[in-house]
């Protein structure tokens, strides 16, 4: 393209929530072009195909949110990007692998397109080999795939006063028909494979508008357009597979809908991959997905913490409240683990637990896992907020290594919204802008969150590592009516522990009991989230029907992952593979008809000393025992069926809770990993747990899993007891558990399991084989 001159352009037009564009002029000719500005949930503005603007409109380009990623579509369209970064030097640049030389010469480039993309969670990026280094990019929120020189959608009428182009615009076929052009079918892109591939894996995202840079936006119909224009260039070089995209779309290239119904089957082994992705759309759903779990993508959420105040008034004015002298003191104290070094996040598959993707958001403001930063527009301005993600009770630190999907064992999400309604309905919003030195939009967002507490009743669990969210929903559905109506969970205890992620893929019923029977439970999960904040059921509907490629993303990233194992943490000689084996035996002989059987490697000749499952044989339909452990958990369900059945929201996704007698016997993936045990947190370690109920520690000190050498029993698997109690975790009352508390019985799992006639049925022998059998799942 020719060297930076600025061009005429046209006003920034919104075509969809958080997307515009700009329309400009190309040197006179009927090639006009066309920038593309993406809103991030972050306030962050993409730019594609930069359109170099005036000094003095530049702030309508700034009204939108802070440019901070500039996006080279393709080696040609490259003109304005250099002014575009000399005037917002602080943004990104991603540009084709094909142009990093050229474009690494004339500015400082952050990295490619189809390499080093950190926002796929929002813009989903396709390369389309041979196309000028192009990528298409998908706009999820909004369904929109935006193209560059891909396609064109032309109309004669844009020739009118240019007779030698609209002639040679004809002979090029792109007048009044969309789709690519003869000369890119005959010499960009030839190669009948290349094309198909990446037709299909752009068909496999979910769009409906298409904006190109040359002719008119596709407001619809953009799937069949895509398809059928090219077919019609490219003929029978492409007709068959690509014939099957266009009209069997719903069966070979769309996702499978999963049966989440109660009468659903499990296939052996689980279903880690409930959609049917390919290998490469898996990959990527997956990554998605985990960006979802760590930062919140509900931008809807009702209860957002004005973030820059927060800073503020963490550092400055109430510095040391509560020990409490930054953002990130109180994000600790939120039980907020650290996100892992890039450099040791290379390699690692994405089923992995470790796999932790980090955003730049998360980079840039140093945040801790679970933390997400979410912008709010109003008259007076934009502001950023702040509300907590899936990944803060769902994500650890296990001995110092990030773990995505464990329960987070010191989980305060519950008391930040308790603690938190109470200082908002306490202060006005006179008072919070004098005390934050807010600005007017960071007050507009206080007065919304202020609005949305009084929908918000949140509830202090009964120790620290519980959660009481359940008991959220059931009562924000309380006041929402005109007068709070009566609600058993107010003051009844329903608390348990949050669970782990690598267990669900094998299951049919969800929660610790359960309850739930049917419903996707990573949609449930959404509902009632929204509901507990303080959401208007409406807006919930509302953003699950516009996003449905996350829900999907986000299950599938769940779904997969996978169990941390105990040789991550110790050498694989700290488990005697003869004490294992006939724990095995034990295992299968008391343990397996609830829990399941797990087939081990060392059972095969060639593998002996392998520690490897090589096959989980769960029910493949979810069974549900009472042995007689606490019931405090299950009967609060009662509570919560009636509230939550009877809502159009859950009648139309096929949610339904009947609550249970009794809870789940857990598949024991990663079982090593889970202490302390039970739903309630009451049993410290496996040796307590495989021990009489009568004998089991009343009470017992909780603490952080740091030094796998002092904060692990590993022959008992799990907390330190009685004088093996590191000294440091009995400064903090928090960390001390009393069984004896409502709802906090460490009793059942006994009679005719672990024990015969009062008295225990393993000897210590056995007990230890068992462990180290469990060690190895």
């Amino acid at each position: 393209m020719k060297a930076e001159e600025i061009q005429p352009y046209g006003p920034v037009r919104e075509i969809d929530k958080d997307l515009f564009v700009v329309d400009g002029e190309w040197y006179e000719t009927s090639f006009r072009r066309r920038m593309t500005i993406i809103r991030r949930k972050d306030g962050g503005l993409i730019i594609h195909n930069a359109v170099q603007f005036q000094e003095k409109d530049y702030s309508e380009l700034e009204k939108l949110g802070r440019v901070d990623c500039i996006v080279v579509p393709n080696v040609l369209h490259d003109s304005d990007a250099p002014a575009l970064k000399r005037r917002f030097p602080g943004a990104q640049v991603f540009v084709p692998l094909r142009g990093m030389k050229k474009q690494s010469a004339r500015m400082q480039v952050t990295g490619s397109l189809e390499r080093d993309w950190p926002y796929a969670s929002e813009v989903a990026v396709v390369p389309f080999e041979g196309w000028l280094g192009e990528s298409a990019l998908i706009h999820l929120s909004s369904k929109t795939l935006i193209l560059t020189d891909m396609s064109f959608n032309m109309k004669h009428s844009d020739f009118k006063n240019d007779l030698e182009r609209r002639t040679a615009g004809k002979w090029n076929g792109i007048l009044d028909q969309f789709g690519p052009s003869r000369f890119c079918r005959w010499v960009v892109a030839p190669n009948k494979d290349y094309v198909t591939t990446a037709i299909r894996k752009i068909c496999e995202f979910s769009f409906d508008r298409i904006i190109v840079n040359h002719g008119q936006i596709l407001a619809t119909g953009g799937r069949k357009a895509l398809i059928d224009g090219f077919q019609n260039r490219y003929g029978p070089m492409g007709l068959g597979i690509l014939f099957a995209v266009g009209l069997s779309f719903s069966a070979q290239a769309a996702p499978v809908q999963p049966d989440w119904s109660e009468n659903a089957v499990i296939p052996v082994g689980g279903r880690a991959n409930p959609y049917g992705f390919g290998s490469a759309d898996l990959d990527r759903a997956i990554q998605n997905g985990k960006h979802h779990a760590l930062e919140y993508p509900v931008e809807t959420t009702a209860a957002l913490a004005p973030y820059g105040p927060l800073k503020k008034v963490t550092s400055g004015r109430l510095a040391g409240l509560g020990g409490i002298r930054s953002f990130d003191d109180l994000t600790a104290w939120l039980g907020l683990g650290r996100y892992p070094t890039q450099a040791s996040q290379k390699g690692i598959a994405t089923t992995s637990p470790y796999f932790v993707p980090v955003s730049v958001t998360a980079k840039t403001e140093n945040l801790r896992m679970g933390v997400t930063l979410i912008q709010r527009r109003f008259s007076s301005g934009t502001a950023v907020g702040m509300t907590m993600s899936c990944a803060s009770c769902h994500a650890t630190e296990l001995f110092g290594r990030p773990v995505l999907g464990l329960t987070n064992r010191f989980p305060r999400s519950n008391d930040f919204f308790r603690l938190g309604k109470v200082a908002v309905r306490a202060t006005s919003p006179g008072l919070f802008k004098s005390v934050a030195a807010a600005t007017p939009a960071e007050v507009d967002l206080f007065k919304e969150l202020r609005a949305a507490t009084l929908k918000i009743e949140a509830k202090k669990p009964q120790a620290l590592g519980l959660d009481t969210s359940l008991a959220h929903v059931a009562l924000s559905l309380s006041r929402r009516l005109p007068r709070p109506d009566f609600e058993a969970l107010r003051t009844e205890v329903a608390d348990s522990k949050p669970a782990p992620w690598f267990t669900l893929k094998y299951k049919t019923r969800w929660l610790l009991d359960g309850s739930v029977v049917s419903g996707n439970p990573i949609l449930t999960n959404f509902i009632w989230n929204e509901i507990g904040r303080g959401s208007d059921v409406a807006d919930i509907s509302d953003w699950i029907d516009r996003n449905e490629v996350t829900i999907q993303e986000m299950t599938a990233a769940v779904f997969s992952t996978e169990s941390p194992r105990f040789t991550d943490f110790f050498p694989k000689d700290q488990i005697r593979l003869d004490q294992a084996k006939a724990g095995e035996g034990i295992f299968n002989q008391a343990c397996a008809g609830c829990h399941g059987t797990y087939v081990k490697a060392w059972n095969r000749p060639e593998s002996p000393d392998s520690l490897e499952t090589t096959e989980v044989l769960y029910p493949n339909r979810t069974p549900v025992r009472d042995v007689g452990t606490d019931a405090h958990r299950r009967e609060g369900m009662k509570s919560l069926a009636a509230r939550l059945n009877g809502l159009d929201l859950s009648k139309k996704h096929g949610i339904r809770i009947q609550p249970q007698k009794g809870y789940v016997p857990p598949p024991l993936v990663g079982i090593w990993a889970r202490w302390p045990y039970f739903h309630n947190n009451s049993v410290p370690n496996l040796c307590a747990l495989l021990t009489a109920a009568k004998n089991r520690p009343l009470t017992y000190w909780a603490g952080p899993a740091n030094d796998p050498a002092k904060d692990f029993d590993k022959d008992c698997n799990g907390y330190p007891t009685g004088t093996q109690t590191p000294a440091q975790w009995k400064t903090r009352a928090e960390f001390f558990f009393d069984t004896r508390k409502t709802g906090l019985g460490n009793f059942g799992h006994d009679e005719g399991i672990v024990s015969r006639g009062g008295k225990d049925r393993f000897s210590a022998v056995e007990k230890s084989q068992l462990i180290q059998f469990l060690q190895t799942l």
